[in-house]
């Protein structure tokens, strides 16, 4: 793990108490070794991934890669007219 030799050159090692030894997608090492996380214990977990829709994330890509941006600014002041300038105002 990260290489380590021996299970005293890791700082969890050992564990502190049983649980899941996890690494992210995008990590090069283990959570442990790194060492963002302690093993995550069995009660930390909310919920679990039960059903896989292949391809169901592309479809929010696709259309979030297709929307057109909203760009809209609200103006709470009037606009500032310069003291050489003046205002148009509609006739009366």
């Amino acid at each position: 793990m990260n290489g380590a030799d021996s299970c005293q050159e890791l700082l969890n090692c050992p564990a502190p108490h049983a649980g899941f030894i996890t690494k992210g997608d995008a990590n090069d090492a283990y959570d442990q070794v790194v060492p963002i996380s302690e093993p995550v214990k069995p009660s930390w977990i909310r919920g679990t991934a039960e059903v896989k829709i292949p391809w169901l994330g592309h479809v929010r890509l696709f259309f979030a890669s297709t929307s057109v941006p909203v760009d809209v600014q609200y103006q709470t002041q009037s606009p500032q007219v310069a003291p050489n300038e003046t205002q148009y105002a509609p006739p009366a």
